[in-house]
């Protein structure tokens, strides 16, 4: 997310207090016969654990000016940083100057493959069969060079942590419960609590009728003993 911003300078300190918007998609699909491809569901999840700034950059076209600035090497903050490149760069200049600020947002990389792994499971677990894709949607830029008519980029990076961690069991049920009900659309844990009454597991397998009594016998006290065999759901060739 890129943002054109003229001086003063508050303008500028006031965008780095808001961050930028992550999210996390959840696709599952399976391809018919015929070889036309079915979303069964497409989960969205706001990303809100904010851990802060880890990165910043000072881009002029000028690259003795160009200053960087990261979080493990500094012991002051990129607003305070950033403050004095811009004292720095200004000077006493009156002319007319203007910049741009781009939001970038990261996800630790060990943290993202956990969490896709993790969600594979979770699809796993409630009998699907088809693709699962999970894919960290967060604001990008397209190229280098400096925006026509700004005499500086501004880029910040901040670090956000997973929505969830695959010890949640709360926020494991919903995922799954809202891949069975083959949800399209935004999930959250204020949504209204539903009472499901079984597990996603059995509801799946209820769900898509797909599963059947292999042999039944009576135990002695007069109890009759089911055995059942299921198959998958969401499998590549299903309708």
């Amino acid at each position: 997310m890129t943002l054109t911003l003229d001086p003063p300078k508050s303008s500028l300190l006031e965008q780095l207090n808001s961050p930028p918007k992550a999210s996390l998609q959840i696709l599952g699909t399976h391809i018919t016969n015929e070889q036309t491809k079915v979303i069964d569901f497409d989960l969205w999840v706001d990303c809100l654990k904010i851990v802060g700034i880890r990165s910043g950059q000072f881009l002029t076209n000028c690259e003795s000016d160009c200053q960087s600035w990261n979080h493990s090497a500094n012991g002051c903050s990129f607003e305070a940083i950033l403050d004095g490149w811009l004292n720095e760069w200004l000077g006493d200049r009156t002319d007319g100057r203007s910049w741009t600020l781009s939001k970038l947002v990261s996800f630790p990389d060990h943290d993202c493959a956990a969490m896709k792994a993790h969600i594979e499971r979770l699809a796993r677990r409630i009998a699907y069969g088809g693709s699962v894709e999970v894919v960290f949607h967060t604001p990008s830029i397209e190229a280098d060079a400096l925006p026509e008519k700004h005499d500086v980029q501004i880029r910040a990076e901040w670090t956000f942590d997973c929505p969830f961690t695959p010890t949640d069991q709360v926020w494991n049920e919903l995922v799954m419960n809202a891949m069975v009900d083959r949800k399209k659309g935004w999930i959250s844990l204020n949504d209204p609590k539903r009472s499901y009454g079984m597990s996603p597991f059995r509801r799946a397998i209820r769900h898509g009728n797909n599963s059947r009594i292999v042999s039944q016998e009576q135990n002695a006290n007069g109890f009759t003993l089911s055995v059942q065999q299921f198959s998958r759901w969401g499998c590549d060739g299903s309708p």
